[in-house]
C-alpha cells in the first residue's frame, strides 16, 4: 500500500524547479528559532500570514501526514481487536497462541481461565478435604502422627475454625464477583457441601454429653445429670481455639519436681482455684504420647481448669519417656501419688481423695494405677506409701502391652475383682486405637471387677479429642465431673468401692 500512495504521490506532484527551490527555502526557515517543524507533529493548521511559500510548505507538511496516516492504516490490518464479554469498549489484541485457544473455546472469550477463581478454589478443595477426614478419618499405623491425622483431629473438634476458613473466602469471592461464572458457582457448591459437613460434625460432638449421661445412669445412678453446654467462663475458649483462653480463677503453678529423674522427666504443673476454700480432693492427669512423646501441658486444658474452678486441685505430671522402658512410667505415677500424700497439703489438696484421669498411653498408665494399688513391683523405694486411689478415667486409651519384658504390661493382665470405679471414654472414630480394642477391654473389666464401669462410644469422636477446648472436650469435662462427684466426698472411706455391682 505504501508503495502505491509512493507511485501515485509521484506521479502526481512532481515538481518544478522553482515550486522546489521554495520548499526547501520554507523548510529551512521553518527550522530556525521560534519556527514550527512541520512534520506528523505539527499544527494541522497553518498561519496565513506567511504568504505563498509558507502555504506551500504547509501543503507539504499535510502531504507527509497523510503518508504516515497510510503506513499507519496498513500496519493495523495486522491486528485483530475482540470485545471483552459484558464490556464492548473494552478491546484485547490477540496473540497467536490465543487466537488459537479462541477457536476451541470460543465461550471463554479469549479469558481461558479468568473465569477460574484460583485462590478460591484451593482454600475451598483445601477444607472440603479437611472436613472429609473428620467425618472419615484414615487409620494409622501405630501411635505415629501422620498428616491426614493432624489435619483430621483437628477438623473434627475446631468447628469455629473451619467455618471461618470457609466462610471469609467466599465472602471475600463474592464481594470480587469471582462467583458469578460458572467455575466459581461450582466451587461455591463445594463450600455448601462443606458446610454441610460442619454442621454434621458440630450435631455429632454436641451429642457427647447425651451420651455420657446415659452411660454414667446405667452404672452409678439413675438420676445423675451433667451441666449441659458450654460454660460461660468456657465459651470464649472454644470459640478461640485453638488460641489458649485461660480461666482469670485459676492458679498455675508450673514445674514442680516429684521425683529424681533429671530433666524435665519428674515435672508437674498444680492448677487450682485462686480463691482457696480448705483442702480440696486431687485430679491427677497423665498425657498421651505412644510412651515416646507427650508433656504435661498439651491435653486436657478445659478438664483441668474446670476442676481446678470447682476447688479441685489437679496435677499434670510428665514422666520418662523411651527409651526408658515399662515398668518406669507406672512408677513416676505412682511417685506422683506419693508426691500428694507428703506435700499436697501445701497445695491446699486433700491427699486421700485421689481421681487419675489419662488420655491415650496416660490412659494405659491410669488404668495400672487403677489396678495395682500398693503393688511393690510398682513402687520400689517407696513401697510404704498407700497409693490406691478413689477411681480412674481413661479417654481414648491403649489396652495392649507396653513391652516385650519379663513382667506384663496390659492392663488386663491385672484386672481383679477389687478394681476401684474406672470410667472408659472412646471415640467411635478413632484411627489410632481402633474401637474394638477398647471394647475388649472394657469387657473384661465389666467381668471381673464389682465396681462399676462405665463405658461411652463417642459419636464422631477420633483420638486425643481432649487436645483443644471444644464442644466435644466441655462434654467429657462435664462428664468426669460427674463420675468424680459420685466417688469423692459421698463416702467416709475413699478407699472402698462402692456397694453396687455390675450384672
Amino acid at each position: 500500500m505504501n508503495v502505491l500512495i509512493d507511485q501515485a504521490e509521484e506521479s502526481d506532484h512532481q515538481p518544478e524547479h522553482g515550486s522546489e527551490q521554495r520548499r526547501w527555502q520554507c523548510h529551512l526557515e521553518n527550522r530556525g528559532p521560534g519556527s514550527r517543524h512541520v512534520g506528523p507533529y505539527a499544527d494541522d493548521q497553518p498561519d496565513d500570514s506567511s504568504g505563498n511559500a509558507e502555504n506551500e510548505c504547509s501543503e507539504d507538511g499535510m502531504m507527509h501526514r497523510k503518508r504516515q496516516r497510510a503506513e499507519s492504516a496498513s500496519d493495523s490490518l495486522h491486528a485483530v481487536t475482540i470485545a471483552d464479554a459484558g464490556d464492548m469498549s473494552r478491546q484485547t489484541w490477540l496473540t497467536p497462541a490465543r487466537e488459537k485457544a479462541s477457536l476451541f473455546l470460543p465461550s471463554l472469550k479469549v479469558r481461558v481461565l479468568g473465569d477460574l477463581p484460583v485462590g478460591y478454589a484451593i482454600t475451598t478443595v483445601f477444607v472440603a478435604v479437611f472436613v472429609w477426614l473428620g467425618l472419615r478419618p484414615r487409620p494409622t499405623r501405630g501411635p505415629r502422627l501422620s498428616p491426614s491425622f493432624v489435619l483430621a483431629t483437628v477438623s473434627s473438634e475446631l468447628q469455629v475454625l473451619m467455618l471461618l476458613l470457609v466462610g471469609a473466602p467466599t465472602v471475600l469471592a463474592a464481594a470480587e464477583g469471582d462467583l458469578d461464572s460458572p467455575f466459581g458457582a461450582a466451587i461455591l457448591a463445594l463450600a455448601a457441601l462443606t458446610v454441610v459437613g460442619i454442621t454434621v460434625s458440630v450435631m455429632l460432638a454436641a451429642r457427647t454429653s447425651g451420651v455420657l449421661e446415659s452411660a454414667l445412669r446405667a452404672e452409678l445412678a439413675a438420676d445423675v445429670r451433667l451441666r449441659r453446654g458450654i460454660e460461660p467462663g468456657d465459651l470464649m475458649r472454644v470459640l478461640l481455639a485453638p488460641l489458649r483462653w485461660r480461666r482469670r480463677d485459676v492458679v498455675r503453678v508450673k514445674d514442680v519436681r516429684y521425683g529424681p529423674a533429671s530433666g524435665r522427666a519428674n515435672l508437674l504443673d498444680v492448677y487450682r482455684r485462686r480463691a482457696r476454700s480448705g483442702p480440696g480432693p486431687v485430679l491427677v492427669h497423665l498425657h498421651g504420647g505412644g510412651f515416646f512423646s507427650g508433656v504435661k501441658s498439651r491435653e486436657a486444658r478445659l478438664l483441668l481448669e474446670r476442676f481446678a474452678s470447682r476447688g479441685w486441685v489437679c496435677v499434670s505430671a510428665n514422666y520418662r519417656l523411651r527409651p526408658a522402658q515399662f515398668p518406669d512410667q507406672v512408677i513416676d505415677a505412682k511417685r506422683v501419688i506419693a508426691w500428694l500424700r507428703t506435700e499436697g497439703k501445701a497445695h491446699g489438696a486433700d491427699p486421700s481423695e485421689v481421681l487419675i484421669v489419662g488420655g491415650s498411653a496416660g490412659g494405659h498408665i491410669a488404668m495400672l494405677c487403677a489396678l495395682t494399688g500398693n503393688d511393690s513391683r510398682f513402687q520400689p523405694g517407696f513401697e510404704h506409701v498407700d497409693t490406691r486411689i478413689a477411681g480412674a478415667v481413661s479417654l481414648y486409651g491403649y489396652y495392649g502391652p507396653a513391652s516385650d519384658g519379663t513382667l506384663p504390661s496390659s492392663p488386663t493382665d491385672y484386672v481383679r475383682p477389687d478394681a476401684p470405679p474406672i470410667m472408659l471414654v472412646h471415640g467411635v472414630q478413632d484411627p489410632m486405637v481402633p474401637l474394638s480394642h477398647a471394647r475388649t477391654f472394657a469387657k473384661n473389666l465389666r467381668a471381673r471387677s464389682r465396681s462399676p464401669v462405665v463405658w461411652a462410644e463417642l459419636p464422631g469422636g477420633l483420638h486425643t479429642f481432649d487436645r483443644f477446648a471444644s464442644i466435644r472436650s466441655a462434654g467429657v469435662a462435664a462428664g468426669v465431673e460427674a463420675f468424680a462427684d459420685r466417688l469423692v466426698g459421698n463416702r467416709a472411706d475413699p478407699f472402698s468401692p462402692p456397694a453396687s455391682s455390675n450384672s
